[in-house]
């Protein structure tokens, strides 16, 4: 069992299950373990699901490459390029992730565990990927760091691909899970019903926030979710920053 497991045991916390057997299964299963370290990530992660798919952006923009964590295991580094830092008025991507296939309708809940050194945004967002099609994202988080001393983490509503990554940031907040020490390592915990068409996060087991999704998105129906993907993106950043990202897991419940 990889090291990520653990926090599936804050989410139980947040989501409220049915009772002594529960069904899950894993759709997605990322935690670095295999990778070569200073290397970008493999294209497909071991050791489980099989159809998991990441792609990482290693460009004149931001670099990502997977590095020994000092609590133990490997961790996934993403750092600016220069050319970033001198323009840092727009999001770029970092790495995108596509899980396995869902069961029709199936009930799905995440977990991934993030930390910021330096100024700058880490900014993740959720989108159904339906056959060869995307919706707009459902949602996302935000895990800022505005001053040196303080770390925030929201969730965010709803928004576009060019709302993230066009000259104007058009994203809003749902509301702040938390606000930690910078340079904190803090572990979200996510839930989606597709039947209230609902995202509700968690920091490491405190308050839980939620948002709302329509039903069409990107002119695709959103729901039964095929698959979904993970997108991660760098924000105004400056020459010391560095988010580590790990343990992104994914998986259905019944």
């Amino acid at each position: 069992m990889t090291r990520g497991t653990s926090g599936w045991s804050w989410l139980m916390a947040v989501v409220v299950l049915s009772g002594v057997g529960c069904k899950t299964l894993s759709r997605m299963d990322v935690t670095f373990e295999q990778d070569a370290l200073g290397a970008a990530p493999a294209t497909y992660p071991a050791p489980s699901p099989p159809n998991d798919v990441l792609a990482s952006y290693t460009s004149t923009q931001t670099t990502s490459v997977v590095v020994a964590d000092p609590a133990g295991g490997q961790r996934l580094r993403i750092t600016p390029q220069p050319s970033f830092v001198s323009a840092p008025d727009f999001r770029k991507r970092a790495i995108l992730v596509t899980s396995d296939v869902f069961t029709a309708g199936a009930s799905i809940r995440g977990h991934l565990r993030v930390r910021m050194e330096g100024l700058g945004q880490l900014l993740i967002g959720l989108r159904a990927v339906n056959g060869p099609n995307m919706s707009d994202f459902l949602g996302g988080f935000s895990v800022g760091n505005y001053q040196a001393s303080t770390t925030r983490i929201e969730l965010l509503n709803p928004f576009t691909e060019n709302g993230m990554e066009g000259n104007y940031p058009l994203f809003t907040s749902a509301g702040v899970l938390a606000s930690v020490a910078g340079g904190q390592v803090v572990d979200i915990q996510w839930s989606l019903d597709q039947a209230s068409r609902s995202i509700a996060a968690s920091v490491s087991g405190g308050q839980s926030v939620s948002t709302t999704f329509a039903a069409t998105s990107n002119g695709v129906a959103v729901t039964p979710i095929e698959r979904l993907g993970l997108w991660i993106w760098l924000g105004n950043p400056s020459s010391n920053t560095a988010a580590f990202v790990d343990n992104l897991s994914v998986e259905e419940y019944k």
